[in-house]
């Protein structure tokens, strides 16, 4: 399963699009506190979010996430990528794609994340 948080509805809806032709599951949600009162603590999967949202970052989305103990993988996706955005990106361990991307780019990052991660 894969969770689309972008405030942009264009994106999040083209992103979800992109996964179902490939015979994903997507959902997407337009803000990091809409996808966090519906994820629960057992619920896994790949979530991609946009880093610069205005109620709460994706950086704190995913740390969150991390405190809660949720297994939910994540990538994260920005225009304006800073080296700071970078460094906290990979203290959570966590790829960053820069806007606009492929889908050849997000399917490599996806693919990463799948070796990374298997038992």
């Amino acid at each position: 399963m894969f969770y689309v948080i972008d405030d942009n509805k264009g994106v999040r809806e083209s992103l979800c699009l992109l996964l179902e032709s490939y015979g994903f599951k997507a959902s997407h949600y337009s803000s990091g506190a809409a996808f966090l009162r519906d994820v629960k603590a057992d619920d896994n999967g790949v979530l991609i979010t946009d880093i610069n949202m205005p109620d709460i970052c994706g950086l704190e989305l995913i740390a969150q996430l991390r405190h809660a103990r949720n297994i939910i993988q994540a990538i994260l996706m920005t225009a304006n990528v800073t080296n700071q955005m970078l460094a906290a990106a990979n203290q959570l361990g966590v790829p960053v794609l820069r806007k606009p991307f492929s889908p050849t780019e997000l399917f490599v990052c996806i693919e990463q994340l799948s070796r990374r991660h298997r038992p």
